[in-house]
C-alpha cells in the first residue's frame, strides 16, 4: 500500500532495523578491538533490549547468539535464543542456533547430540543460507577429529567447500585453519600442524569457535607440535603471547593449562 501513513510506519521500521544493525556491528567491532567479553556481553544485552523494546522479533532473536558466545557457551542463553528465533518464524537463525548449540555440546563431549544437531540444521545453513555454510562444516570437521575419523575430515576440510567465497571470510577462515592444524597435528605432521595453528592465536578474537571457548582453544596442539619440533623457544614464546582465560572462558582456561603442563614437564 502507497497511502503515505503505511510509507512513514514502514522507513521507521526500516529506521529501527537499521540502527539495531548497527548497534549489533559497533559491539563486534569494539571487541574485536578490545578482547573485553564483559562488555560485549553487555552491549549485545542492550541490542537485545533495545530490540526488544522497538518491536524487532528478528534482532531480538539473534542477540542472544552472540550474548551466549560471549559468556563462554553458556547453554540458558542458546536455548533463549532458540525459541526466540521460532517466535520470530526465522529458520535461518534457528539452524544457526541449533548448529552453535551442537558445537557447544561437542565442547562438553556429548558427540552423538552434537552429530543429530549438525546433520538436521546443517543442510538448513548449506543451502538456506550459504554465507553461513562454514559454520556447519567446521563443526562438522570437528566432530570427525573428536572421533578419529581422518579421512573424512580430510575430505571435508580439503574438498569443495574450502574453497568457497564465505570460507575465506576470516570469520569462517581462523576455525578452518584451526581444524586444518588438528588434523595436521592427527596425522603426525608437525611443521603443517605449527602453521595452520599460528593464525589461530594471532586471531583469536575471530570466529564463532574461539569466541565460544574464549581463546585458541588448540593451543596444547599448538605447543606440542612446536616441541616436537625442537622449537621449545617458539612454545615458551608462544605460551607468553597468548591472552588469558577469564570469567567467561571455561573451555579455553582448561587448554591454556594443558598446553602449560606440556611445556613445563620439570615441574610436573
Amino acid at each position: 500500500c502507497h497511502h503515505p501513513r503505511h510509507v512513514i510506519l514502514q522507513c521507521r521500521a526500516e529506521d529501527a532495523a537499521a540502527e539495531s544493525y548497527a548497534r549489533h556491528v559497533l559491539a563486534h567491532v569494539a571487541y574485536a578491538i578490545s578482547g573485553d567479553r564483559q562488555a560485549a556481553v553487555d552491549a549485545f544485552s542492550e541490542c537485545a533490549a533495545a530490540d526488544r523494546a522497538g518491536g524487532n522479533k528478528i534482532g531480538e532473536a539473534v542477540m542472544p547468539f552472540d550474548v551466549g558466545c560471549h559468556s563462554g557457551g553458556t547453554l540458558p542463553q542458546l536455548e533463549s535464543g532458540i525459541r526466540a528465533a521460532e517466535q520470530a518464524g526465522s529458520p535461518a537463525t534457528l539452524a544457526e542456533y541449533q548448529v552453535l548449540r551442537g558445537g557447544m555440546l561437542l565442547l562438553r563431549g556429548r558427540a552423538d547430540e552434537a552429530e543429530s544437531l549438525f546433520v538436521r540444521f546443517g543442510l538448513e545453513l548449506r543451502f538456506g543460507e550459504p554465507l553461513y555454510a562454514p559454520l556447519a562444516d567446521t563443526g562438522q570437521a570437528l566432530l570427525y577429529l573428536h572421533r578419529g575419523h581422518l579421512e573424512a575430515a580430510h575430505r571435508l576440510l580439503r574438498g569443495p567447500a574450502a574453497a568457497t567465497e564465505a570460507a575465506q571470510l576470516e570469520f569462517h577462515a581462523v576455525g578452518w585453519s584451526a581444524a586444518l592444524g588438528w588434523l595436521a597435528w592427527e596425522e603426525n605432521r608437525w611443521a603443517d600442524a605449527a602453521a595452520h595453528l599460528e593464525p589461530s592465536v594471532r586471531r583469536w578474537r575471530s570466529g564463532w569457535f574461539h569466541i565460544l571457548v574464549g581463546g585458541p582453544a588448540f593451543v596444547p596442539l599448538h605447543v606440542d607440535a612446536l616441541l616436537r619440533l625442537g622449537r621449545a623457544a617458539d612454545a615458551a614464546g608462544l605460551l607468553e603471547r597468548v591472552p588469558g582465560g577469564g570469567q567467561f572462558s571455561p573451555f579455553y582456561d582448561a587448554a591454556l593449562a594443558a598446553a602449560r603442563f606440556r611445556a613445563e614437564p620439570a615441574n610436573r
